[in-house]
């Protein structure tokens, strides 16, 4: 009995530090890949929008973004959504700048002007951002989908602040 008692005991264990091992690799791979900034935004009338980025990816994995959608949404009504228009692949060991095209489409014209002139009065207050994004790092896929994450939040994360989208 003894025996079991201690072979169970042994297994949680090693469950418990594998599970934490599990945490620190995810960290790591969040610290060797990182978002540096947005250089340049370059739109194209109604119909899309160019982004080049500041990237660097220090793993050595090649990391491919399929599909990516983010939705703009203004009192919990749709606005606007950018949606990528051609893959992005971010080579392994890669530190500079990666264009991003984008499609848009606009749901509702006057929302988009009021939202426009909210963002110019530095007021973000019931914007937010839904994303929706398959990426393949390596030969494994991952499906992202964050719902309704608020505006300046989702600016943080890309190393933007509510004072930089203003000049933008």
């Amino acid at each position: 009995m003894k025996r079991v008692l201690y072979l169970v005991l042994t297994v949680a264990c090693a469950l418990l530090l594998g599970s934490c091992n599990k945490e620190r690799q995810a960290e790591k791979l969040r610290e060797k890949i990182r978002f540096e900034g947005v250089e340049q935004i370059v739109p194209h009338g109604m119909s899309g929008v160019d982004v080049v980025v500041s990237v660097a990816n220090q793993t050595r994995h090649k990391i491919t973004l399929e599909e990516a959608e983010l939705t703009l949404k203004y009192d919990r009504n749709k606005v606007l959504m950018l949606q990528l228009r051609d893959v992005v692949e971010l080579p392994k060991r890669f530190e500079g700048e990666l264009e991003i095209s984008t499609r848009m489409k606009v749901y509702d014209p006057l929302s988009a002007i009021v939202v426009l002139n909210r963002v110019r009065n530095k007021s973000f207050d019931e914007m937010s951002v839904t994303i929706d994004a398959k990426v393949k790092v390596g030969p494994v896929r991952k499906n992202i989908f964050v719902a309704d994450m608020d505006l300046p939040k989702f600016l943080s994360k890309f190393a933007l602040s509510t004072e930089e989208v203003d000049r933008i």
